[in-house]
């Protein structure tokens, strides 16, 4: 039995096609740990995994600056990258004194890429 940290800050189209590999993991006996909007709660959690909220105000500022994209691209970038440091460093705080047999993270996930470097180059 393996223990797996998932890191999934995307919508609908990042997150619906990781379930059926969460639940397989599951029912091979692994314990899957799952950061991702709360969106998307019960979904995580019908697929066997222990389900984490990102960090609400990251998520609220992302919410509240989309509009930005289209019209003010260069301000969107800098909270965008503001709330993937929040989201980032949230998950290091709640992950500290955990250990993980392996991580896995969306390709367009920052704060997994970032979390999944660190783990693999500090432990």
């Amino acid at each position: 039995m393996k223990k797996a940290l998932y890191i999934n800050i995307g919508g609908e189209g990042h997150l619906n096609p990781t379930l059926g590999l969460v639940h397989n993991l599951v029912q091979r006996g692994d314990n899957i740990v799952y950061y991702s909007s709360n969106d998307f709660e019960e979904k995580i959690k019908k697929a066997g995994a222990q389900f984490r909220p990102i960090n609400q105000e990251a998520q609220r500022e992302l919410s509240e600056t989309m509009n930005l994209m289209t019209s003010h691209p260069q301000e969107y970038l800098l909270h965008f990258l503001h709330a993937m440091e929040r989201i980032t460093d949230s998950i290091f705080e709640e992950t500290s004194k955990e250990t993980y047999d392996y991580i896995l993270y969306d390709a367009q996930s920052l704060p997994g890429k970032w979390v999944a470097y660190f783990y693999g180059n500090h432990n």
